[in-house]
């Protein structure tokens, strides 16, 4: 029991921390970098101006965007480990929906991964955003089917159940400011208060089951 209760905590820890370090870094990543690409515009237009046409070294904005970009990795491995570490130690079932989760991770970053390597390409910067959002609805529906076999786990203490719960209902809102985003003009607002309150949830969903105490009840697979 002690032997779970710690891998439970560790692994739990390591999920929560991850979801932390990519959400915050994929919030202000993109704030910085508007800020760093400004002011380097402004830094080159005023150098051009006075003749002077050599580049300076890498600003503090710059090697901010830089480790923002690091936490942002950092933070997926933590995500994607953690559940590994997770599902090692519950029944077959609850097993089975952490994986689930972790494959629809992988999806969403395969699906972010595209639309980058797309934004490169001439003319067809829209077609790597039309996959991007095509795997991340299949990754939200995947996510849903875990979360909903594990807040209704028979194993799985009743704190973490209603972390859960508060998962399963952050990815129902992330779903709904997809499609409300979609709405020309006045989905914006919205959207972006849906997307606030799901991060929120995640962040609180998890924390639940990370304080939760491990059942006597739940066993690893391999025994």
């Amino acid at each position: 029991m002690s032997n779970l209760s710690e891998t439970w905590s560790k692994s739990t820890t390591a999920i929560f921390n991850g979801v932390l370090l990519y959400s915050l870094g994929g919030i202000l990543h993109p704030i910085f970098n508007f800020i760093n690409s400004t002011a380097s515009t402004v830094n080159t237009l005023s150098s051009f101006a006075q003749g002077n046409f050599s580049s300076g070294g890498p600003s503090a904005l710059s090697i901010i965007c830089k480790i923002l970009i690091a936490a942002i990795i950092l933070g997926y491995y933590l995500y994607l480990k953690g559940l590994s570490d997770f599902a090692k130690i519950l029944d077959s079932t609850d097993s089975t929906a952490v994986g689930t989760i972790r494959s629809a991770t992988i999806v969403i970053l395969i699906g972010w991964v595209l639309s980058f390597v797309f934004g490169f390409l001439p003319f067809v910067g829209f077609v790597g955003r039309l996959i991007s959002g095509i795997l991340c609805l299949i990754a939200y529906i995947m996510m849903l089917q875990g979360y909903s076999t594990l807040k209704k786990s028979s194993t799985f203490p009743e704190q973490a159940r209603k972390g859960a719960s508060s998962l399963f209902t952050a990815i129902v809102l992330l779903l709904c400011a997809i499609i409300i985003g979609l709405i020309p003009l006045i989905g914006g607002i919205p959207s972006m208060i849906l997307n606030i309150i799901a991060f929120i949830m995640v962040l609180s969903g998890w924390a639940k089951i990370k304080n939760a105490v491990a059942n006597p009840t739940t066993t690893m697979n391999n025994q």
